[in-house]
């Protein structure tokens, strides 16, 4: 299978780049800079330039290409967020960078198109005993203009990977990640908690959560026509976001 990588060089892109490779598929990698260029050849995948916020730079660079499947793992976290504004260019991501994809999966012929979305999109608080599921509002309204601004991001990739679902011309997945630790990689709860305390529960073993990670988007990316799962939701149902949380 030939799959088709945002954020390929990054710190969830980069294992799952190689899980790919190991598991016999092409990886292709869309990249901006030399250094994550050089980097992708590295890992044995195929690198092209592109900047995925300009959608006629996107599509000229995907021109010709062919993938089975594309994945949606771009952030633009170089570091922990501790305020709003460094949130910004990752929700634009979220945004549209989730637009011009869906056309870059479209031009490519691409039959999955899996996303990175996050357990914060169910909105920013403390949720005491409630259990979150599915079954739960997604994307509510935020309780602050600020905080709307980063749920609106999480409420645009996911209405946007539905909308495509619904029109038939390809299958979307969107898995909500809590919080992780893998390598160089650290998802603590940033900004809304200041770092004041470690999540709840983390792994005692970081490439063991790693493995955990990539396999889940690897297995998603695979393309299945006997089952679903219920990360395959989206499929069949709209992402409530109408409802205050």
């Amino acid at each position: 299978m030939k799959v088709l990588i945002a954020g390929a060089s990054g710190a969830l892109g980069t294992p799952l780049t190689r899980a790919l490779i190991a598991g016999g598929h092409e990886v292709l990698g869309l990249a901006r800079a030399p250094e994550s260029m050089d980097h992708l050849s590295h890992l044995g995948a195929h690198p092209i330039r592109a900047n995925v916020m300009d959608r006629d730079d996107l599509l000229g660079a995907v021109k010709g290409v062919q993938a089975d499947a594309v994945i949606h793992a771009l952030t633009a976290l170089k570091k922990t967020p501790l305020r709003h504004q460094d949130m910004y260019a990752t929700n634009a991501l979220r945004d549209g960078g989730t637009t011009n994809l869906l056309a870059a999966a479209r031009e490519v012929g691409a039959r999955r198109f899996v996303a990175e979305s996050m357990t914060l999109g169910y909105g920013y608080g403390d949720w005491g005993e409630k259990v979150i599921t599915e079954d739960c509002p997604f994307a509510p309204a935020g309780r602050s203009s600020q905080l709307e601004r980063h749920v609106a991001g999480f409420r645009s990739l996911e209405r946007q990977i539905w909308e495509a679902t619904q029109a038939g011309w390809i299958e979307g997945i969107s898995l909500r990640y809590g919080y992780f630790l893998m390598g160089a990689a650290r998802s603590p709860p940033g900004f809304i908690w200041k770092m004041r305390q470690p999540p709840r529960s983390q792994p005692s073993n970081g490439a063991r959560q790693e493995k955990r990670i990539t396999s889940s988007m690897t297995n998603r990316c695979a393309i299945k026509t006997s089952s679903r799962s219920c990360a395959s939701r989206l499929t069949s149902r709209s992402p409530s976001h109408s409802q205050a949380g």
